[in-house]
């Protein structure tokens, strides 16, 4: 795993965590310290009952031998190494999001291509569309088609732009989840308020154009630094507040008098990778790399008009 740590929130622990419940050894990790790392690989190594290596970088890390699949869990500018030494590996990844910083987005077609080439599966980090499944009976009416209005509030830890890069996926991953999105889909009509550098609160709104029809999406961020983080989603204009009980991260949802705990989407997610990675599974990477790609386009056409004002 390239970005092991808990350096600003970021989620290597909890991915770890999973893995190891998934039945995958996490040998060997790599950060920006080759000191901290090796520090916390031999804490990890107590904690599993295993070896963890330190290797001072993302080729490195790729280059240990008997690797099944590689961890991009870094900061967004550490992305394209990690992603470019498991390709070069011969490696499938599950990346955290978004897969490339904003201002490398065009490079994000080829990279797929790439992955798709040697048929590697890469994975996004998007894990909210794994409750749908569990929430749609409980709210039939909420997700009874068509799909017209799309509505998440999510408490990022960063301010002003920072919000949008890092919370934008959640959103464009739900839609995607909700209706085809493909080439076909445009993004118009995108309205803004809070976009200042420092800003701790972000709204937007736009509508995804689709042929015969057209989804409202709405994403508004408020900064909050510390758990627990409020989230809800509304679809359809049914809102669905998700609280999340600490310290053994138990999540719920309620709205519409009803209230539903699910499973940990994260560790859904992780889970359903492992799995595909266990069994090569050439139909879910064809899958992945398909909603990659139009999620890719839609987030940079987002991000773009936000930073052209």
């Amino acid at each position: 795993m390239l970005g092991a740590g808990r350096a600003r929130n970021g989620l290597g622990p909890f991915l770890i965590r999973f893995l190891e419940e998934a039945g995958v050894r996490v040998v060997a990790i790599a950060g920006r310290d080759l000191g901290r790392t090796q520090e916390l690989a031999e804490v990890l190594a107590r904690r599993h009952g295993h070896a963890v290596a330190a290797c001072p970088d993302p080729r490195s890390l790729a280059q240990v031998p008997g690797l099944d699949a590689y961890v991009v869990a870094a900061p967004i500018p550490a992305h394209r190494a990690g992603l470019e030494a498991a390709l070069a590996a011969g490696l499938p990844v599950l990346a955290e999001k978004p897969l490339l910083a904003p201002e490398e987005h065009d490079l994000v077609p080829d990279l797929l291509d790439r992955f798709a080439a040697r048929r590697l599966l890469l994975v996004e980090n998007c894990p909210w569309p794994e409750v749908l499944a569990e929430l749609a009976p409980r709210w039939p009416e909420a997700f009874a088609p068509p799909l017209r209005r799309l509505e998440l509030r999510l408490s990022p830890t960063q301010a002003g732009r920072e919000m949008l890069v890092d919370s934008l996926s959640h959103l464009l991953s739900l839609l995607q989840a909700l209706v085809p999105v493909d080439a076909g889909t445009a993004i118009r009509d995108l309205r803004w308020s809070g976009r200042g550098a420092a800003s701790e609160a972000m709204d937007l709104e736009f509508v995804a154009e689709r042929p015969f029809a057209a989804v409202v999406l709405r994403l508004l961020l408020r900064r909050v630094p510390e758990q627990p983080r409020p989230a809800w989603l509304a679809v359809n204009g049914v809102r669905l507040d998700r609280t999340v009980a600490l310290p053994d991260y138990a999540m719920s949802f309620a709205g519409a008098g009803r209230s539903l705990r699910v499973g940990d989407p994260l560790r859904a997610l992780v889970y359903g990778f492992a799995r595909s990675v266990r069994e090569d599974a050439h139909e879910r990477t064809r899958r992945e790399s398909d909603a990659i790609r139009q999620r890719a386009r839609l987030y940079q056409a987002i991000v773009r008009a936000h930073d052209q004002g």
